[in-house]
């Protein structure tokens, strides 16, 4: 397993974006949604924090938010399409 975020000495901005843009960016353990991106997001130094990523047909990013300030870009990977129907051979 991953050892946990280490939380940024000082509040920090992350400009954080993904490909595709306008995936949103979540608290992984808030659940809250913070906006889509690109996104400018300050990290403060209260706690370490795990984001999701999510765009409709990619599968889910995470990203952990530590001592990282500056930009990122997130490239988002396509989700595997899923169906139940059986084609005979």
């Amino acid at each position: 397993p991953s050892p946990e975020p280490v939380a940024p000495s000082a509040p920090a901005t992350l400009a954080l974006d993904s490909v595709p843009s306008g995936a949103v960016v979540e608290d992984a353990a808030t659940q809250e949604v913070l906006g889509t991106t690109p996104l400018a997001l300050e990290v403060s130094s209260e706690r370490p924090r795990t984001l999701l990523i999510t765009a409709h047909g990619f599968a889910p990013a995470r990203l952990r938010v530590s001592d990282q300030t500056g930009a990122r870009t997130v490239h988002l990977v396509p989700a595997t399409i899923q169906t139940d129907e059986v084609k005979p051979w």
